[in-house]
């Protein structure tokens, strides 16, 4: 059996990246997983979520917290969490994320490294399907 790197870029070509409408490909899931397993510690779960929000405009349904790691006395990655999940919310409703969980990447943008103002305006400027 072969093994295949699939590259970040290669995973959004495989769905179209402006419809997260509907079911998850499994093969999507599938390479999104693979890619991040090399990015993050073996302890950690890799999920995957797609969801919509219940308007266009509207929220996530989840409260967020900005962490950094500091080495040397300088600040260095940044690290997005889910910190509270509303239980009506669609986050909520769609069942697969949790408070605790590290938000790595939404909607083929990379969350991870960027600043948590930078991420805040990226979740709220989604469109319905995430």
């Amino acid at each position: 059996m072969l093994e295949t790197a699939v590259g970040l870029d290669d995973v959004h070509l495989m769905a179209s990246p402006d419809d997260y409408s509907g079911e998850l490909d499994p093969s999507v899931e599938e390479a999104l997983i693979t890619h991040w397993m090399t990015q993050v510690p073996e302890e950690h779960t890799i999920v995957v979520a797609q969801l919509s929000k219940f308007r266009e405009g509207g929220g996530l349904g989840i409260g967020l917290e900005g962490t950094v790691d500091v080495e040397n006395g300088v600040e260095v990655r940044p690290h997005h969490y889910i910190r509270s999940v509303l239980n009506d919310g669609p986050v909520g409703v769609n069942g697969r994320l949790n408070s605790g969980d590290e938000l790595l990447e939404v909607n083929g943008k990379r969350l991870v490294g960027l600043d948590h103002v930078a991420v805040v305006d990226i979740l709220k400027n989604l469109p319905q399907h995430v």
